[in-house]
């Protein structure tokens, strides 16, 4: 929750003694002379792109949180704040967050053979799982044989109930929502990855990225959209890493991240 003070136009000059003096009688006649706006601190879409999504802050909170503010919300009173992170071995501890490779959205070649992890710490004590959205996701290099990788993407919380381990190739854009009435009756599914935290509040989830020494001339991009899920919000969810390379000759073919 942010909360911004506002202090209407007063008419005074505060350092003339008589202006004090004028003032304190104003506030002896007034319940209050400031009006204080609270607003929730929730999602909100940038004004740079319609699909590119911040967390509504103040300005001066957003800056603090190591954000850009790319739009206002709260009627005015906030900023949409953009947060990213592209450093190895750094803690997010913000919604909304975006994971990028470094100088994104230039893709870059790494240049040994290793790990890159981030962790994410929940915000708040009721979080259950973390959304991620893989809005760019390209350059980790397949194995030979088909469901193979050698460059690897994975996400693992403290449930023992993660996502696949061996995440490669091009996952682009794989997180809209998708209607497949042409499969089953009814139903829509996310194109994402979701991990359990854990129930305590300090528990952590881990993104690597593992590359080998055979994919090093091989530019990586990818740009990881996390959010965090309450539990209260989680329980339609969680079935939605069951499903990969579901395909259908009807009239499209759906991919789906399956374990």
């Amino acid at each position: 929750l942010s909360v911004r003070v506002l202090n209407p136009s007063l008419g005074l000059d505060l350092i003339n003694p008589r202006s004090i003096s004028i003032l304190v009688s104003r506030i002896l006649e007034q319940f209050s002379l400031f009006s204080i706006v609270q607003f929730p601190n929730q999602q909100c879409t940038a004004s740079s792109s319609s699909t590119t999504y911040g967390t509504c802050y103040t300005s001066s909170e957003c800056s603090s949180k190591g954000g850009g503010s790319d739009g206002s919300c709260a009627a005015g009173f906030g900023v949409c704040c953009v947060i990213s992170s592209s450093t190895c071995g750094s803690t997010i501890s913000t919604n909304t967050t975006y994971i990028r490779n470094p100088g994104y959205p230039s893709s870059y070649t790494v240049s040994s053979a290793g790990t890159c992890k981030y962790t994410i710490s929940k915000v708040s004590d009721d979080i259950c799982q973390l959304r991620l959205d893989f809005e760019t996701f390209s350059g980790l290099v397949t194995g030979s044989d088909a469901g193979n990788c050698y460059d690897s993407f994975a996400a693992a919380g403290q449930t023992g109930k993660n996502p696949p381990s061996n995440i490669c190739g091009t996952n682009t854009d794989y997180h809209s929502k998708i209607p497949c009435l042409e499969i089953y009756q009814g139903c829509t599914f996310f194109c994402s990855v979701y991990v359990e935290f854990g129930a305590t509040s300090t528990d952590t989830v881990t993104l690597t990225n593992t590359y080998v020494s055979s994919g090093l001339t091989t530019a990586k991009k990818y740009n990881i959209l996390a959010r965090q899920i309450p539990a209260r919000q989680s329980g339609s969810m969680s079935f939605n890493n069951n499903l990969l390379n579901l395909k259908t000759t009807l009239t499209k073919n759906y991919t789906f991240f399956f374990y």
